[in-house]
C-alpha cells in the first residue's frame, strides 16, 4: 500500500492537519518504477512522531489498532479540548498487489488491476476518556466509496 492521503484531528498535539503524498512514477518499459520518499523534519516536539503513529494505526486498520497502541491509548488524544482523536488516510495499491491474489467480492475482482482508481480508505478515532479505538476501513472507486461485502480490505492488501 502507498499513503496517498493523511488527515489527523485532535492527535496528541496535532490538532488538525492535512498531508498529502506523492504515488509511484510510472516507468518506462524496461525500467524499474519507484516512490518518492517524504521526509519528515521538525524540532523535537512538533509532532514527527505523531504522524508516524496516525500512519500505523490507519494501516493497522480496525481488527489491529488497538493492539497495536496497546496501554498507550490515554496518550492519544489531544487533551486540550473534549473532541475525539479522528485519523484518516486514503491508500492506493501496488500494480504488483493486483497482478496477484484478487478478492472474492463480487465485482471487486474485476476493478482490482484499475491501478489508478480504486484505493483503500481507512479511519480510526478515538474519543475522549475512552479506551477503544474504533476503525473502519472500506474501497474508494474515483473518491466515491465503492458498495462491497465481506472482509476489511486491509486484511487483503497487508
Amino acid at each position: 500500500m502507498y499513503i496517498r492521503e493523511l488527515s489527523i484531528r485532535h492527535l496528541k498535539r496535532i490538532s488538525s492537519l492535512e498531508l498529502q503524498f506523492p504515488g509511484p512514477i510510472t516507468a518506462r518499459r524496461g525500467q524499474r518504477a519507484h516512490v518518492p520518499w517524504t521526509v519528515l523534519i521538525g524540532e523535537n516536539g512538533t509532532g514527527k512522531t505523531a504522524i508516524l503513529q496516525a500512519i500505523a494505526m490507519t494501516a493497522a486498520g480496525g481488527l489491529l489498532v488497538n493492539g497495536l497502541v496497546g496501554r498507550s491509548v490515554g496518550y492519544l488524544v489531544d487533551l486540550r479540548g473534549d473532541a475525539p482523536m479522528e485519523v484518516d488516510a486514503l491508500y492506493s495499491l501496488p500494480s504488483a498487489l493486483k497482478r496477484g491474489r484478487k478478492p472474492k467480492t463480487p465485482g471487486l475482482a474485476d476493478l482490482w488491476s484499475d491501478n489508478e482508481r480504486l484505493r483503500v480508505r481507512s479511519r480510526v478515532t478515538l474519543m475522549p476518556r475512552a479506551s477503544t479505538i474504533f476503525g473502519s476501513s472500506g474501497y474508494e472507486l474515483d473518491g466515491a466509496p465503492l458498495s462491497t461485502a465481506g472482509a476489511d480490505p486491509l486484511n487483503l492488501v497487508r
